[in-house]
C-alpha cells in the first residue's frame, strides 16, 4: 500500500481548549493526503475526548500513561508515522490552509532535504481561531533559501521543519529526549550536521500562540537550551563558523539566565550566572525593557481580539468550520 506523502505529529498535553483548532487547521490543508497523529501526554483533562468527537479516518490518537514531555511526546508519534515526510505542530498554534502545499512545492522533487517556512506571533481572533498580530515583513513571491549548519545557527526564530521520515530515521535525528527548550534548534542542528540539506521558504505557514504555554524565557527552558548548545558544540566535526556561532549563542544565554533568574528571584542561580557572565548585568536594562515591550504588546493584541469576538464561538472540535479571516 503506497503510503501518504504527510504526517502530521502534534503532541499534547491538557490542551482541551485549543486542539480542536489546531486539527481543524491540518483538516483544512489544501493538500488532503496526510495522516494526523495526536500523541495525548498523560492529560488529566478532557483532551482525549475531544480529539475522539473528531470523525475524519485520517486523525489517530495515541496516548501516555505517564507525562513523557513534548519532546519524547513527539519522538513517539514520528515512530508511528507513515508517511514520507514528517510535520509538526503544538497543540495551542495552528497552520495556513496551504501550509502543506507551499512546503512540498519547496521542496520540490528532491526528497533528500527538510523544509521550513516562517511563523507569525498570533491572538484568537473571531471565532477563536488564530490570526497574526502583524505580517512579517517578507519577500514577494516563492522565494526559497538554503539552509546548511550555520545558517541554522543563525535563524532569529524557531523553524519547525518538515522533515523526510525515512532519511532522518536512518541518521537517527530525534527530539532530546532530555530537554525541551532549544528543540527546534536541535532537530535543524543534527538534520544539517548529519548531510541533510534544508530549504526555508520566506513564506509565513506556521502561526503560534503569543501567549501560549511554551514561554522560552523561563530559567528551566533556558537552561535547556545552554544543555543543547554544549551537546552540539562537543561535536568535534563542527565547521569553524558553525563553532563560533555557538559559542556566541551560549554567551547570549548565559546571559538571559542571568535575567530569568531574577526573575524567579533564584538567587543561587543568580550568583551562579553572574560568575559566569559578569557582563550580563550591564546589558541586563536593556533586555528587560525588550522583553517587558513584547510581552506589552502580545497582552494589548490580545485585549483587541477579545472585545472583537463574538459572545458564542465555535466549537473548537469542529474540524469542518471555516477559517475565519
Amino acid at each position: 500500500m503506497k503510503s501518504m506523502p504527510v504526517s502530521v505529529v502534534i503532541p499534547v498535553r491538557n490542551g482541551e481548549q485549543t486542539i480542536g483548532y489546531a486539527i481543524a487547521s491540518v483538516l483544512e490543508q489544501t493538500m488532503p493526503d496526510l495522516e494526523i497523529i495526536v500523541v495525548d501526554d498523560a492529560s488529566t483533562d478532557g483532551t482525549a475526548e475531544v480529539v475522539s468527537s473528531i470523525r475524519d479516518p485520517r486523525l489517530k490518537l495515541l496516548r501516555s500513561e505517564r507525562n513523557i514531555r513534548e519532546a519524547a511526546a513527539r519522538n513517539l508519534g514520528m515512530r508511528n508515522a507513515k508517511g514520507k515526510w514528517i510535520a509538526f505542530l503544538d497543540a495551542d498554534d495552528e497552520w495556513v490552509p496551504e501550509r502543506i502545499e507551499n512546503l512540498l512545492r519547496a521542496a520540490g522533487d528532491d526528497g533528500d532535504c527538510f523544509v521550513g517556512d516562517r511563523g507569525a506571533v498570533c491572538v484568537p481572533g473571531p471565532g477563536g481561531r488564530l490570526v497574526p498580530m502583524r505580517q512579517p515583513n517578507l519577500p514577494d513571491g516563492f522565494a526559497v533559501e538554503d539552509l546548511d549548519f550555520v545558517s541554522v545557527l543563525g535563524l532569529k526564530e524557531d523553524v519547525k521543519p518538515m522533515i523526510p521520515r525515512e532519511l532522518s530515521a536512518l541518521h537517527g535525528v530525534e527530539f532530546p529526549e532530555w530537554g525541551s527548550g532549544g528543540e527546534w534548534l536541535f532537530l535543524n542542528a543534527r538534520l544539517t550536521s548529519s548531510g541533510i540539506r534544508g530549504r526555508l521558504l520566506q513564506r509565513v505557514g506556521y502561526l503560534w500562540r503569543g501567549s501560549g504555554a511554551h514561554d522560552s524565557s523561563t530559567l528551566h527552558a533556558k537552561e535547556e537550551m545552554l544543555k543543547v548548545l554544549e551537546f552540539l558544540l562537543a561535536d568535534s566535526s563542527l565547521p569553524a563558523g558553525g563553532r563560533e556561532l555557538l559559542k556566541s549563542k551560549m554567551g547570549y544565554v548565559e546571559e538571559g539566565l542571568v535575567a530569568s533568574a531574577i526573575k524567579e528571584r533564584n538567587v543561587r542561580k543568580f550568583v551562579q550566572y553572574v560568575a559566569r557572565r559578569p557582563g550580563a548585568l550591564l546589558r541586563l536594562p536593556r533586555r528587560t525593557v525588550l522583553f517587558g515591550l513584547a510581552k506589552f504588546r502580545v497582552r494589548l493584541a490580545n485585549i483587541a481580539a477579545t472585545r472583537t469576538r463574538p459572545a458564542v464561538e465555535a466549537e473548537p472540535a469542529s474540524a469542518n468550520e471555516s477559517r475565519q479571516a
